[in-house]
């Protein structure tokens, strides 16, 4: 019965049912299959199932006073991430990295510097030893060169045939892809970071709008309450 009623709850939450949600987090909490430190997390990221369920013992979200109401403080929120451990904040970083590698692979899909970065961070996600975050650190100088081979004076760039309107939309290409390598740079960096302090400048040296905060809640909130 007991089976049956969870995997109900687990149908319902699946489809978006708020309620299911606070309700399935609750009984995982008493099974022991998820500890309050992550529901805090996910409370704090601002899922609203863990709001629900932590209510008055739920971390405050540093807002600010916006036009028609408050908004989240987004680089208040990243240094907030603190609390949490480096782990969170290089999952924050590779987050970003990720949803910006797509540029990369359209302007120089051999170039391998910027993906053996995110690949660096990654690993040390999977073993945080001192091992990988020497490679990590190896792997951002890399990525950064990268980066900067497509923004520094002087460096050839791609022929425009002497079109304006194609001349822009290489400009634009090339600016996204180095975005894409100094996000996976940073990426790196945060996990080579010797501090929690040093990990949470390297997300917000990678920060972009406020795209940027449903990118890494979504990716942290669905780690935290895996």
């Amino acid at each position: 019965m007991a089976d049956t009623r969870l995997r109900r709850l687990e149908r319902a939450a699946s489809q978006g049912d708020l309620d299911a949600r606070v309700r399935l987090l609750c009984e995982r909490l008493r099974a022991g299959e998820l500890d309050e430190e992550r529901a805090r997390l996910a409370a704090y990221l601002g899922d609203p199932a863990a709001r629900l369920l932590l209510g008055a013992r739920a971390p405050e979200l540093p807002l600010i006073r916006a036009r028609g109401g408050h908004e989240l403080n987004q680089r208040r929120w990243i240094t907030g991430l603190r609390a949490y451990g480096k782990p969170w904040l290089v999952r924050a970083a590779v987050a970003l990295a990720e949803a910006r590698f797509t540029a990369w692979d359209r302007w120089d899909e051999a170039d391998e510097r910027p993906r053996r970065a995110l690949a660096a961070a990654e690993d040390w996600l999977r073993c945080p030893c001192e091992a990988h975050a020497r490679e990590a650190d190896l792997a951002q100088h890399a990525a950064l060169g990268a980066a900067h081979a497509l923004v520094s004076p002087g460096e050839p760039r791609p022929s425009t045939t002497g079109r304006e309107g194609l001349s822009r939309l290489l400009c634009a290409a090339a600016g996204a892809a180095a975005t894409a390598a100094f996000a996976a740079a940073q990426a790196a960096r945060a996990a080579a970071a010797d501090d929690v302090l040093q990990a949470s400048a390297c997300v917000l040296n990678a920060l972009g709008g406020r795209e940027d905060t449903d990118t890494i809640r979504d990716a942290l909130v669905a780690a935290a309450l895996a």
